[in-house]
């Protein structure tokens, strides 16, 4: 637990770090787009902030007001980065209107960028094999450094060419912000419509129920509730000789054979005629 605080202590300061390099080349040197790469990584420190205080939750136990556990809080992940990158948008765009390409010296923006890169760097490694939400933060310091291989890239060029190529580059980042919203929109509402997963997992939780168990598997409902994660309800036949012991013990490793899969089923266990076995 230790060693895990003390590594989110230190992708925090890392995150804090780059949005003040990024910061400095927007608000000393006039950089258009590290002016949409700061609010970006502004919104970035909100979701940080959001995953930091969900990722507490996610690993409790059921109680009874969660029964299923407490999986679907890692969606406050993906939803707080909707919220805040969709702010982020509607001020980047009036901010680009009302902008023109900065004409004065951009060799401290361009410093900038690359110390902002610097301190992105290490978290999709530091924050690699973590749990949502915390995952969601690693995979969107991902695009914080993309956006700054864009800024420095832009703001060369404007070194060496024209100031236009600066403004452009804040296009260019407010197209990935956008992108973002988009793409988290669909997972949260593939995640929260509860899609079943792709049927080769439901083909495969099925023959090893029926091939290992002699046992037939009449319906299974089974949708995604976390990435990778699933949980339904299966209903298998037994011959009609077996006890309430032998039945109880079929459905305890039917619920086995689910967690394999990272799938948590809820069996029934109804007799079936002779004919279902023969």
């Amino acid at each position: 637990m230790g060693k895990s605080r003390g590594k989110l202590w230190v992708v925090s300061i890392l995150a804090v770090l780059g949005t003040v390099a990024k910061a400095t080349g927007w608000l000393v040197y006039g950089s258009i787009t590290l002016m949409v790469d700061t609010l970006t990584c502004i919104a970035n420190l909100a979701a940080l902030g959001g995953a930091l205080y969900f990722s507490r939750y996610t690993s409790k136990a059921p109680d009874e007001r969660h029964p299923y556990g407490h999986l679907r809080l890692s969606l406050a992940g993906s939803y707080i980065v909707i919220l805040t990158y969709s702010f982020i948008a509607g001020v980047s765009t009036v901010e680009l209107i009302h902008s023109t390409a900065h004409r004065g010296p951009m060799e401290g923006a361009f410093y900038s960028a690359l110390a902002g890169l610097l301190f992105y760097s290490p978290l999709p490694f530091l924050l690699k094999g973590e749990d949502d939400p915390l995952q969601v933060y690693g995979l969107f310091s991902i695009s914080e450094i993309l956006e700054s291989l864009v800024a420095i890239t832009m703001i060369g060029l404007s070194l060496e060419s024209s100031p236009i190529y600066d403004y452009i580059g804040g296009l260019i980042i407010l197209g990935f912000i956008f992108y973002e919203i988009i793409e988290n929109s669909s997972k949260y509402i593939r995640l929260t419509a509860d899609t079943s997963p792709h049927p080769e997992i439901l083909k495969k939780i099925t023959g090893e129920v029926e091939s290992s168990l002699r046992v037939k598997v009449s319906s299974i409902r089974v949708r995604e509730v976390y990435p990778g994660r699933f949980q339904g309800d299966i209903v298998v036949k037994v011959p009609p000789k077996y006890t309430v012991v032998e039945a109880h013990d079929i459905a305890d490793r039917v619920e086995c054979i689910g967690r394999k899969y990272n799938t948590q089923l809820t069996v029934h266990v109804e007799p079936g005629g002779e004919e279902c076995f023969e």
